[in-house]
């Protein structure tokens, strides 16, 4: 098979700062993407996602528009940031999971690698609050949605809203630090499948995070714990390769790492 593509890609900009708190940005790019070897050729089991995939020779560039948005605030103890984004595809090259499978051995469901025109839009949403100086409380919300303009249907493989909350207590002090966090992530269900695609329920997550930062002669040391997964929810991640095989995430687990700046 022999393939030319010939395109552009282009963008621009702008920044405004209507004073010390506030700062606004914009940008609106034409983007453009050669479709990769796997996306025109592949047929056959993908063993490391438990499926058998099949390219499409004939697919065109992935073009589209794209219009990113970003505001942030801050002050002595509060920073806000709020990024939307919208894109419009003419020609947007993903995999869809059809009713059929495969003839192989343990290849389970067929997806085939196709376009349409879609649309995409979403927003992520940071808050970040210091109500003393080593108290630090946050929220990180995250939200995706799109849609399939020719089959009306959203697009497959589409995370769902997810809030992380983070209550930290830090104390920093010349060659001793320690810092504590607390993390609790809800992350919604998602629903809103393409044709062919399980719905993923809705998960509850808590997390511990503890490191303590000193000094060792010309060293710098960090000695960090995390508690993963504290309940030992079983769940499952909409985008993990393991879903398929309704096998749940990794349950609690005990993470160490040292780390040493020469």
């Amino acid at each position: 098979m022999s393939r030319q593509f010939l395109n552009y890609a282009a963008s621009v900009g702008l920044a405004f700062n209507p004073n010390d708190n506030w700062n606004f940005k914009v940008n609106l790019a034409k983007s453009f993407r050669v479709p990769v070897p796997a996306e025109l050729v592949s047929n056959g089991v993908h063993h490391g996602t438990f499926r058998h995939e099949m390219g499409n020779p004939n697919l065109n560039a992935e073009e589209g528009i794209q219009l990113d948005l970003g505001s942030t605030y801050q002050q002595k103890n509060l920073y806000l940031k709020f990024t939307p984004f919208l894109n419009y595809f003419t020609n947007y090259i993903y995999l869809r999971p059809t009713g059929r499978f495969s003839d192989l051995p343990d290849a389970g469901q067929l997806y085939l690698y196709s376009e349409t025109e879609a649309l995409y839009s979403g927003f992520e949403l940071f808050t970040e609050y210091h109500p003393i100086k080593s108290i630090h409380l946050s929220s990180g919300l995250e939200y995706v949605n799109n849609l399939n303009l020719e089959t009306r249907l959203p697009l497959p493989f589409t995370p769902p809203l997810s809030n992380l909350f983070t209550v930290e207590y830090e104390e920093d002090k010349e060659k001793l630090g320690w810092r504590l966090a607390l993390e609790y992530r809800i992350t919604a269900a998602q629903k809103r499948t393409d044709r062919n695609e399980p719905e993923t329920p809705a998960y509850q997550l808590f997390n511990v995070r503890s490191s303590f930062n000193f000094s060792w002669n010309t060293f710098k040391c960090s000695l960090g714990a995390s508690l993963l997964n504290v309940f030992d929810t079983a769940y499952l991640s909409h985008l993990s390769r393991y879903r398929i095989l309704n096998l749940p995430e990794q349950g609690r687990n005990l993470v160490l790492n040292l780390n040493i700046q020469f």
